[in-house]
């Protein structure tokens, strides 16, 4: 959390700030061009995929908002009784940021609007995840798109931050370095990545779950994007 300035490196970027070069993430055989998907347009399956919604209903290190404006509120550990709505914590717990004001230094800033989901928690604890099912059409296919980065703190894991994300069966896994990145106490890069999959039921999982244990800053995720694709009828071509 910073000032609302956003550093891009993909393909293809939103209107927060100009971009340049080519996201050098590591994809699988699963993630889609996002050029392709830039022609495709659908309501988004994913309710608070960017996460802005209840964070105002939160308590966190330094006590109930706005006293935890431009800090985060701990989900999911330590006994502590905030959730994300619409969103299942699990593992050991995650942080939900703000950077609603001008976050201090070694604060993430959020990729779109002011809030965004460590999903690491504190030292000494497990991985966290989170994750949320969506209604789907077996057979149809659909793409997730999502923004991640890495927490700009390096005081309990400077390295690589990996971070899995899922849809149903089909995954990939995104690492942001805030070392090879050069943000280590500085504003945090975001990235955006995106995942086509088949459903194969009536709901699908969506889940987004750190690599990394035992550290106080993790990958982040927001604005993540269900859409369902158009199906193309080869008959008619």
């Amino acid at each position: 959390m910073h000032s609302k300035r956003v550093v891009w490196t993909s393909v293809l970027c939103v209107s927060l700030a100009a971009c340049t070069g080519v996201d050098s993430q590591p994809r699988d055989e699963e993630a889609v061009d996002e050029s392709a998907l830039a022609l495709v347009s659908g309501a988004n399956l994913i309710t608070n995929g960017s996460f802005e919604l209840g964070y105002e209903l939160t308590t966190g290190i330094y006590g109930a908002w706005p006293a935890n404006a431009d800090l985060w509120a701990p989900i999911g550990y330590y006994g502590a009784i905030n959730s994300i709505p619409r969103w299942t914590v699990g593992g050991d717990g995650v942080d939900w940021h703000d950077s609603s004001i001008g976050p201090p230094a070694g604060e993430p800033i959020a990729g779109d609007g002011s809030r965004a989901v460590d999903l690491n928690s504190v030292v000494g604890l497990n991985p966290g995840t989170i994750s949320q099912t969506i209604a789907s059409t077996p057979g149809a296919p659909y793409v997730m798109k999502f923004f991640y980065s890495a927490h700009p703190y390096g005081g309990c894991n400077p390295g690589p931050r990996p971070m899995l994300a899922s849809a149903g069966s089909a995954s990939l896994v995104v690492t942001p370095d805030p070392v090879s990145e050069g943000y280590v106490g500085g504003i945090n890069v975001w990235h955006r990545a995106s995942l086509s999959f088949t459903a194969t039921s009536s709901s699908t999982t969506i889940l987004f779950a750190s690599r990394v244990g035992n550290t106080c800053a993790g990958p982040l995720v927001d604005k993540v994007v269900v859409e369902a694709l158009p199906i193309i009828n080869v008959d008619t071509i």
